[in-house]
């Protein structure tokens, strides 16, 4: 299949929605201009095709870490998928030790079960991750992109890749 139209509205890329919120932070005593980052529509953060696993995807979003993206759902959703994992730039930059990211998914502020607690941590040669999220009747979805525990920020970009979501009937 090399496209798919849905026309009456049920599928929703994530990046088609405009957040409710976004949320950018470095680790403290860090001096950076996070706006430099932000997150982009579509390509990974540094602008390059959003690739995982060796698969580039056309849709998604990149960010950095610590990244959190708040979105409105108004329980109008049943449910929310995505590819995450972090960016194939990142596998090829020769700094071992670095690269990695924590991803959380909530649910009108909770953990998504799928995901956990602690969240699904990724090193730069860890597989990607296809998530399948219930989210029938909430409120609010937040994609947060944490740091790693031992390379801070250091090379987390993150790719959440074809994110979207299916209407209820």
């Amino acid at each position: 299949v090399a496209e798919l139209s849905v026309k009456n509205g049920s599928f929703v890329y994530v990046s088609d929605l405009d957040p409710a919120t976004f949320k950018q932070e470095f680790p403290s005593g860090f001096v950076f201009n996070p706006e430099t980052w932000g997150f982009k529509r579509d390509t990974n953060v540094t602008g390059g095709p959003l690739k995982l696993g060796g698969r580039t995807f056309e849709k998604g979003l990149g960010v950095h870490s610590y990244s959190e993206l708040n979105y409105r759902l108004d329980g109008e959703f049943a449910r929310f998928r995505c590819v995450a994992g972090l960016d194939d730039s990142v596998r090829r930059l020769g700094m071992p030790g670095f690269g990695g990211a924590v991803f959380r998914v909530l649910l009108d502020g909770k953990p998504a079960r799928e995901v956990g607690e602690a969240g699904l941590g990724m090193r730069k040669d860890s597989d990607p991750k296809e998530l399948v999220i219930d989210v029938s009747g909430v409120a609010t979805l937040t994609l947060i992109v944490d740091f790693d525990p031992t390379s801070l920020h250091v090379l987390g970009r993150a790719n959440w890749a074809d994110a979207h979501l299916i209407r209820s009937k």
